[in-house]
């Protein structure tokens, strides 16, 4: 339906459609341990495979779903079967499918499970005549033009392109099955298998436009966009008389973005309409991959792929994916992305939705495939979750970082930024970084999650990247935050009032209509050198002026209101957010230094940022110009919480104690006794 209607995600867990029967692929298996004859000279590679189902109609075939890898032709024209005996066996091409395989129909062998599809040679083999087709969905990509009716979907499919077919049970799909294109044309091709001769009613049911023929002749139409619920009453049903026996039945479904849903059911009357099921169709056999093999197993680059889990942060994707070799040997592992592997398998992490290409060396033969994601994920993991969460940051920390693109660290900067202080967004930064070739507003966000990432235990980095900030920063940059950003880390976080008076003379200089705030930067790095007359001067043309006391009434409001978001917004881990609510908050009402909020709100968001000194260097200078704040109690206190954080038991037992002695009715007492034991 409508552009954006489906999930953020860009997935779907809608439950109504049967699983497309894509699992024809068994991940991991090797060739048998007794190796068969090889029947065929000029293909390298052959794969082993079992049926397992048999099928409906002498005429079906048997359903094949062979890992080409690049090796073979793309589409399965080059595939040649035989049975166990050395018997050739008539086949079909079917094209490309999922998960770098192509599809055939075989020839069932009578009384046998177990036959060979070769590959590899590049050379189109013999297609074999008189199957009646599987039912298949094929995927095609939508191009640009009209979509008012049959005629121009058709149009649209002769200039539209495969995504992958897939072998499907009936016809009832609600999500891409290929991977995430988010508007695509559903082509259903196979056979009616009818019991009974007679007049049959069958509805269609799309999201969007949709079109059902039966015996190549249009039975259904429903042009134009539509919501699934428009046709479960049977607004688009058509009869037909059919003999018994199979038909050729066909459906056209254009999904032009959003929800998608195609369906054809059985019409009885308005209360019994039934989803025609596997059996109302003819079905071939079906089969399983026992092993793949080579006539150099040693050079067998052959892979499978699988999606294990994936998680979601702010609208975006991140799907781990494995992919492995069937021989289970090492191999040389080459990603689109730049990324690079080495051994039997990796794990990797996609960032986004989008296909990702893989080369695969081994014993110098050269793989290629695809690793597509389709609209319906592999198990969710989540962000919340410690394991989770590490698990993810951990791969992708194996990759060398130097290789990725700029889009892909942006990505799992992206995903590593749901924990706000996290210093392994360092790397991926510094990778960034190196890249000459990045806009300005890229460098800049690079720059201050650099800094940001490491205040706490890589100072020196910090420094750096704050200094360049100010140094290359856009004029348009919002100057008033990224100086006060850059000056309370000089001044609180690496505690250098040397590079701290650098930085603010810098930010006057961009500041000139807002003295103001330089004033309280030049009053925090007054108190932090323990320069009491110029902080106390500072302090008084800061908070006094005939124009701020005419803003008082309304700075208390506003403050209190600002106090509280601050809290709540540091309770709940977004300290980004709360150190610019706490600027707004001092921007606002400065006179809440005089009463020690302000100090305390900053202290403890400095402990939280692991600012240790500076923390504990505010609350000083707040008792410096006060030594009797209104709520010099819980400053103490919080000065004993931080001094015990940093190691200083001695010297926080020591305050805990003067707490407990000298405010013995407070509420804070209580909590310093409770400290001390």
């Amino acid at each position: 339906m409508h552009e954006g209607s489906r999930q953020f995600s860009g997935r779907t867990t809608i439950g109504i459609a049967v699983t497309a029967t894509v699992g024809l692929l068994c991940v991991g298996p090797a060739f048998a341990a007794q190796r068969a004859p090889w029947h065929h000279a000029k293909s390298p590679y052959r794969a082993e495979m079992k049926v397992t189902v048999a099928g409906s109609h002498p005429d079906a075939g048997t359903a094949v779903s062979v890992p080409v890898c690049g090796l073979g032709r793309v589409d399965g024209t080059d595939f040649i079967a035989y049975d166990d005996q050395g018997q050739q066996l008539p086949l079909t091409p079917l094209g490309a499918s999922v998960n770098n395989e192509a599809l055939a129909l075989v020839a069932a062998t009578t009384g046998r499970k177990t036959f060979y599809v070769y590959f590899g040679s590049q050379v189109k083999g013999p297609v074999a005549k008189g199957f009646l087709p599987s039912l298949t969905l094929d995927v095609r990509t939508l191009p640009e033009g009209a979509t008012e009716n049959w005629p121009q979907i058709e149009a649209l499919l002769g200039k539209s392109q495969r995504l992958g077919r897939i072998f499907v049970d009936n016809i009832e799909q609600s999500y891409d099955p290929v991977d995430s294109t988010d508007a695509v044309l559903l082509v259903f091709e196979g056979y009616l298998n009818v019991a009974k001769a007679g007049p049959q009613t069958l509805m269609l049911i799309s999201d969007d436009a949709g079109y059902l023929f039966v015996d190549d002749k249009l039975l259904v139409s429903r042009d134009g966009r539509h919501w699934a619920r428009d046709g479960v009453r049977g607004e688009s049903k058509g009869t037909v008389d059919l003999t018994a026996g199979p038909h050729p039945v066909k459906v056209v479904v254009a999904d032009f973005g959003g929800d998608l849903m195609a369906l054809v059911a059985r019409w009885i009357d308005g209360k019994n309409k039934n989803v025609l099921r596997a059996n109302d169709f003819v079905q071939p056999a079906r089969t399983q991959l026992v092993g793949v093999d080579a006539q150099r197993p040693d050079a067998m680059p052959l892979f499978w792929t699988r999606q294990v889990s994936y998680m979601s942060h702010r609208g975006a994707q991140y799907t781990e994916v494995e992919l492995g070799t069937y021989n289970k040997a090492p191999a040389s592992w080459e990603l689109s992305d730049g990324a690079r592997f080495k051994g039997p398998t990796l794990r990797k992490i996609m960032a986004g939705l989008d296909a990702l290409g893989v080369a695969v060396e081994q014993g110098g033969v050269r793989g290629t495939g695809v690793i597509m994601l389709p609209e319906m994920p592999p198990p969710m993991w989540h962000m919340d979750t410690e394991k989770d969460f590490q698990h993810y940051s951990a791969l992708m920390l194996s990759q060398n970082l130097n290789d990725l693109p700029v889009g892909t660290l942006r990505g799992y900067l992206n995903f590593l930024d749901y924990k706000e202080l996290n210093d392994d967004k360092i790397p991926f930064c510094e990778a960034i970084l190196k890249n000459s070739k990045l806009e300005p507003g890229q460098r800049t966000d690079a720059l201050l999650m650099l800094a940001r990432a490491s205040a706490a235990k890589f100072p020196d980095k910090a420094k750096r990247a704050y200094e360049e900030l100010l140094r290359t920063a856009p004029e348009k940059t919002d100057w008033g935050m990224l100086g006060q950003e850059c000056a309370e880390y000089a001044i609180f976080g690496c505690r250098d009032f040397v590079l701290a008076g650098r930085l603010i003379d810098r930010v006057a200089q961009k500041l000139k209509k807002d003295s103001r705030q330089v004033e309280a930067f030049r009053l925090d790095l007054a108190l932090q050198q323990g320069q009491e007359p110029e902080a106390r001067k500072l302090r008084d043309e800061l908070v006094g002026g005939r124009d701020l006391a005419q803003k008082q009434r309304y700075a208390a409001v506003k403050g209190n209101a600002l106090r509280e978001r601050f809290y709540d917004l540091l309770r709940t881990g977004f300290v980004f957010d709360a150190r610019e609510t706490l600027w707004n908050w001092m921007e606002l009402a400065p006179s809440d230094r005089l009463d020690g909020s302000l100090p305390l709100a900053r202290a403890r968001l400095l402990k939280t940022l692991g600012w240790l000194d500076g923390a504990l260097g505010e609350l000083d200078g707040a008792i410096l110009l006060d030594p009797l704040l209104p709520n010099l109690p819980e400053v103490e206190l919080e000065r004993g919480q931080i001094l015990k954080q940093a190691g200083n038991a001695q010297k926080a037992k020591e305050v805990f104690a003067r707490v407990a002695k000298e405010f013995p009715n407070h509420p804070a007492a209580a909590e310093a006794k409770e400290a001390m034991k």
